[in-house]
């Protein structure tokens, strides 16, 4: 029998690999662009934020330049992402085999993340929260970890510390998930020791937690201070944040509601969107939600069990407290979401984490629940309750899995018979997605200039400078964060920066974007007549040659 299980977990672990390679031929979403424009920066040798514009922080763009090194391809990236979340997994099940004390919690909260991400839609892989959950997930254990002996160990909550301050450096606001896992971990000291002793143990935790938190940030501070102009793009970065954030419009709270609920409803939108031939295969493909209303049934369960559950050694103090810890990191998630105000499917990936371990807590003393119920007394003469709290967890589970890959169907479909049947190069794939009028722009610029020529894209294109193999002439990749807001302070500087660029490196090309492209219903052409120093330059010194596509070709004169 052993070697039977051991067959069908091996056929399992590839089942859950063949889902997700669908992946790796998918074009680059917009937010990929970006990243990918500025990571082909830093490998040329440029700074992030201060050579390469983003809302976001360094991280993520640093990562980038890591598969960006060897090749500009899309494929390249997406490999470099499955190859992190095969990490972030196995510290998952490390993770949840040390909370829960069960192999098979373990397997589940892994299989159940790397499913949920599996399906995630093609412009919302390789984020910000792509990266950083594995760095949030390690301080959330090391945490636990640093009070499951006699003493607190001060090693682990400065690593923990740091791990937060590393995330913080993918984006602002996952400094929020540090300070509510801090917090909960210092009402649990006080709960543990009291007020008695001058708050020793309390006040260990703040110093050590404030060390490993304040030695990364610095350490970041210190980085941008040691270049030219380094701590400047950080202050107008923070001008822009200041004007903007949040990007969307503030909600009432019955709206707030209605788009959190919407992670219920297959993680927030439907995968496989990418391409117009797969839109509705995709849809037909995706029943209950995907399965998402199963597993945020599971995560409850696992929830109401670990904090109430009893008669069972599995139910200690220690476990409740961990389960608590997974309720409150659930709590900083949505409230992230919730800030940043755009609902966008990857902003809920930061959800995924700690689902994906209550959704392990509910297999928690399986086995003892079994025996118990084929032995001990039943509260009820027509119910076995013990055995109900092990079949229905494996119910939902069998039944959330089935539904997960259900929807990957579509996708795996394609990839096996573009790649595999018809074996068509990685560029036609490309050409049949909605990103396919970039190829064409790429070629134009690749063609009509040498590798020493610079471009300029005014407008939501940034793929055209990885396309192009062309450096950009000012350090901004798009424009839609900035351009509509006309009268304000960060609209007037970045306007004089990419000036600038444009005076500096006079590009061999500057390149408009025509109505209704990247996205149905906007117009750069409106706001680039509005940028009167920019026209004012370009009509001086370039010459409109030809359209390309959705782009507006001009030559340097």
């Amino acid at each position: 029998m052993k070697w039977l299980a051991r067959f069908a977990l091996v056929g399992f672990a590839i089942g859950l690999v063949m889902v997700a390679l669908p992946q790796l031929w998918y074009p680059f979403g917009f937010d990929q662009q970006v990243y990918a424009a500025c990571g082909d920066v830093i490998r040329r040798g440029g700074i992030p934020i201060r050579d390469c514009f983003e809302t976001k922080q360094m991280g993520v763009m640093l990562l980038y330049a890591v598969p960006m090194l060897f090749t500009r391809s899309p494929l390249a990236v997406h490999a470099f992402t499955l190859m992190w979340q095969v990490g972030t997994c196995v510290l998952l099940l490390v993770v949840a085999r040390d909370l829960f004390k069960s192999w098979l919690a373990a397997m589940v909260a892994a299989s159940l993340y790397w499913l949920m991400y599996a399906g995630i839609n093609y412009w919302s892989m390789d984020q910000a929260e792509t990266f950083a959950n594995v760095f949030l997930l390690a301080a959330f254990w090391l945490l636990l970890r640093s009070n499951s002996g006699p003493r607190l160990n001060p090693v682990s909550i400065i690593a923990a510390g740091a791990l937060i301050g590393v995330a913080f450096w993918f984006k602002y606001v996952f400094a929020l998930v540090g300070i509510a896992l801090g917090a909960a971990f210092g009402v649990h000291l006080l709960l543990q020791t009291g007020f008695s002793g001058k708050l020793v143990r309390l006040r260990t935790f703040v110093a050590a937690y404030g060390i490993g938190v304040l030695a990364i940030l610095a350490a970041g501070l210190a980085f941008y201070a040691l270049v030219p102009r380094g701590l400047i793009a950080l202050r107008d970065q923070l001008v822009f944040l200041r004007d903007n954030f949040p990007l969307a419009p503030p909600r009432l709270w019955p709206q707030i509601l209605e788009q959190l609920a919407r992670f219920v409803n297959n993680g927030a939108d439907v995968s496989g969107d990418f391409k117009a031939t797969l839109g509705e295969q995709t849809k037909a493909a995706t029943v209950f939600g995907g399965g998402f209303p199963l597993i945020v049934g599971l995560a409850l369960f696992g929830l109401v069990k670990g904090l109430f559950g009893r008669g069972n050694t599995s139910w200690s103090t220690a476990h409740r407290w961990s389960t608590m810890y997974l309720g409150i990191y659930v709590i900083a998630g949505l409230v992230i979401v919730a800030w940043q105000g755009n609902y966008i499917q990857y902003h809920y990936s930061l959800l995924l984490i700690p689902m994906a371990l209550l959704a392990g807590a509910a297999f928690t003393g399986l086995a003892g629940e079994i025996a118990g119920s084929q032995q001990g007394p039943r509260r009820s003469r027509y119910i076995d309750w013990r055995a109900l709290q092990s079949i229905v967890p494996a119910l939902m589970t069998i039944g959330a899995t089935f539904l997960l890959v259900l929807r990957m169907t579509p996708m795996v479909a394609d990839a096996w018979q573009n790649v595999i049947v018809e074996q068509k190069p990685l560029l036609l794939m490309y050409l049949e997605s909605k990103q396919g009028p970039n190829l064409a722009g790429g070629d134009y610029l690749r063609a009509h200039t040498s590798v020493d020529d610079s471009i300029s894209v005014f407008g939501d294109a940034p793929w055209l400078y990885t396309l192009a193999d062309r450096p950009n002439a000012t350090n901004f990749a798009f424009v839609n964060v900035w351009i509509k807001k006309r009268g304000s302070e960060s609209y007037d500087l970045f306007l004089r920066q990419w000036l600038f660029g444009l005076e500096r490196n006079r590009p061999a090309y500057v390149v408009l974007t025509r109505e209704n492209f990247p996205w149905p219903g906007n117009s750069y052409l409106d706001d680039y007549k509005h940028a009167q120093p920019i026209v004012d330059y370009v009509d001086a010194n370039y010459r409109y040659e030809g359209e390309v596509g959705p782009f507006l070709m001009f030559r340097r004169k």
